[in-house]
């Protein structure tokens, strides 16, 4: 009787730790690698075309390495590192997605991830780096100042997805009044060569 719930509560764990997540979030996304070293948090991602990112959290010590066979090839360094999209839900509970997502629909994903400076409400920036099997490439590096996410949609349905975020600091600029304007809309498309513009 023990060794079959033993097995049961097993094959359970075994379930719930590899197949659960792939059900849940397509298989899409990296499942992160967890660990400590002294007093650093570090997450490992691995990614497309050999890749893997490494982000280090700890006092005095905050920031993201992306590695191509074990060479650094890419370093940001903010307050705060968020990797992927964060959707918080109604039961204070959160979830990571869009680690990974193909922008320009060639079959490989970009690396999508931001950094903030830890402010009451700024500021934040985005990254979106391309993985090309010889070089990464930044397809998209965006302050955001106030607004701590981009969404992206294929709006023009020609299969490539553009960033849809808001413009805060127009507004400062010309000396509005925040809390009686709405932040305007603003749309980036991929163009060749040039990665993501205004379109």
């Amino acid at each position: 009787m023990f060794k079959f719930k033993l097995k049961t509560t097993l094959k359970a764990s075994l379930f719930f730790a590899t197949v659960l997540p792939v059900y849940l979030f397509g298989g899409s996304d990296p499942i992160p690698k967890e660990y400590k070293n002294g007093n650093l948090n570090i997450t490992v991602y691995d990614l497309p075309n050999g890749y893997q990112a490494k982000k280090v959290y700890g006092e005095g010590d905050k920031n993201i390495t992306i590695y191509k066979d074990n060479k650094a090839v890419y370093f940001k360094k903010d307050s705060f590192i968020i990797v992927g999209e964060v959707e918080y839900r109604d039961d204070f509970t959160s979830v990571t997605k869009n680690i990974l997502l193909d922008v320009d629909n060639d079959g490989v994903k970009e690396f999508l991830f931001y950094t903030s400076s830890g402010g009451a409400h700024c500021c934040f920036d985005v990254y979106l780096l391309e993985l090309n099997k010889d070089k990464l490439h930044p397809m998209l590096e965006m302050f955001l100042k106030n607004v701590d996410r981009v969404d992206f949609k294929d709006i023009d349905g020609d299969g490539t997805l553009e960033v849809i975020t808001m413009m805060t600091y127009i507004l400062i600029l010309v000396c509005y009044l925040l809390a009686e304007s709405p932040f305007p809309k603003i749309v980036l498309e991929l163009k060749d060569g040039s990665g993501m513009v205004f379109s």
